[in-house]
């Protein structure tokens, strides 16, 4: 039975992070969250039912 060599994953101690940040960490609290706010908001219904495709 051949033995196999260990095999170790690099790593870095000056690593500021373990793990890629999320966009919530990425995105500041200003004015595109507001946008998002306004957009998440509006009533789309009426858009929706204007533009209804019918399937036969």
């Amino acid at each position: 039975m051949a033995s196999k060599k260990p095999v170790f994953k690099h790593y870095y101690q000056d690593q500021l992070m373990a793990f890629p940040p999320t966009f919530d960490e990425l995105i500041p609290a200003d004015t595109v969250r507001v946008v998002d706010t306004v957009i998440n908001a509006i009533n789309v219904a009426p858009l929706l039912e204007a533009y209804h495709i019918r399937v036969h």
